[in-house]
């Protein structure tokens, strides 16, 4: 399975640099944490609707002129079918829904509030947080094909005390070729409360293939590998055993000893089919999560899941 994984980032990694060279001519609590505060989807999903509003029909510089005092809402939410944290399957399921409202500027602001609704048991209530964020992204040369971003979230959770990591600083850096097809994302991410922290890393890589392209609408294919690093509290077998007695039986139990880690938690591969207009977007996508094992983890396998998503932009 590794090998696999090395062979495709290869592969995307020199379908990259072929487009732009082509060009001169996107059950445990630490778990559940890192699947909350993990990633800047917030930012994601803004540069995704940048190049929705772009749609090639103009020169990006003329546009980013036109946009300099431009404002927005975007109102989406997303339904993902199954719940995993980190990519784990932690023996529950149930759907998830996370409503979303995010102010952007066209001088590079934006700021928005979101939330997550749990279905079933595992979350009481269902309701589990909300979240506030700011922050501002910049786009660099002549082709605004380089961009730099960073964004500060805090969460505010239904339920006191249940997750000590209040706060997430991200930093982001993405490239992209000339048309928009191609391109790649790298971004740190810092979470801390009290006395805790978390360190996280991703990688993410795209490549978009236009099915429908019209002037009011387009159909879009848009795969993408996301590649997940955190900081985790791990397992690992002592060779060593203690021995308990209960009810006149004894029990040889395993001795674990506990170490921090950073190291690879989980690759997605995420196939998402968009359909968007001047004002609407909507996406069906089918997804894998290959999680990585921590220490003595048990074997984690490989699981699957489908999302919807329905956004509108609301011009200010």
């Amino acid at each position: 399975m590794k090998n696999f994984f090395i062979g495709l980032l290869v592969f995307l990694s020199s379908m990259f640099t072929y487009a732009q060279t082509n060009e001169s001519d996107s059950e445990s609590d630490v778990d559940t944490i890192i699947d909350t505060l993990f990633g800047d989807e917030e930012e994601k999903e803004i540069e995704d609707l940048l190049q929705a509003l772009f749609k090639e029909q103009k020169e990006l510089e003329d546009l980013m002129t036109s946009f300099s005092d431009f404002k927005f809402l975007y109102i989406s939410s997303n339904y993902t079918s199954d719940t995993y944290f980190a990519g784990r399957d932690i023996g529950w399921s149930g759907y998830n829904i996370r409503p979303q409202i995010t102010f952007i500027s066209g001088k590079g602001f934006f700021g928005g509030i979101s939330g997550a609704y749990y279905d079933g048991g595992y979350f009481d209530p269902k309701w589990n947080f909300t979240s506030l964020n700011v922050g501002y992204g910049k786009s660099f040369g002549s082709k605004k094909t380089f961009r730099l971003s960073g964004n500060y979230s805090h969460f505010l959770y239904s339920k006191s005390g249940s997750n000590p990591l209040t706060n997430t600083i991200s930093l982001g850096a993405s490239l992209t070729n000339k048309r928009r097809t191609l391109g790649t994302r790298f971004s740190i991410n810092e979470s801390f409360g009290t006395n805790e922290s978390l360190f996280q890393i991703s990688w993410s890589t795209y490549f978009a293939l236009n099915i429908l392209n019209e002037k009011k609408y387009r159909l879009q294919l848009r795969p993408r590998l996301v590649i997940s690093w955190a900081e985790q509290t791990a397992y690992f077998d002592s060779g060593e055993f203690e021995y308990i007695q209960e009810e006149g039986l004894w029990y040889e139990l395993t001795i674990f000893e506990e170490s921090e880690v950073f190291d690879l938690m989980n690759v997605q591969l995420n196939i998402p089919l968009l359909f968007s207009t001047e004002r609407w977007d909507v996406e069906v996508g089918f997804n894998s999560n290959f999680p990585y094992e921590i220490g003595d983890e048990n074997q984690q396998k490989t699981n699957n899941f489908f999302n919807l998503s329905i956004g509108y932009l609301l011009e200010l």
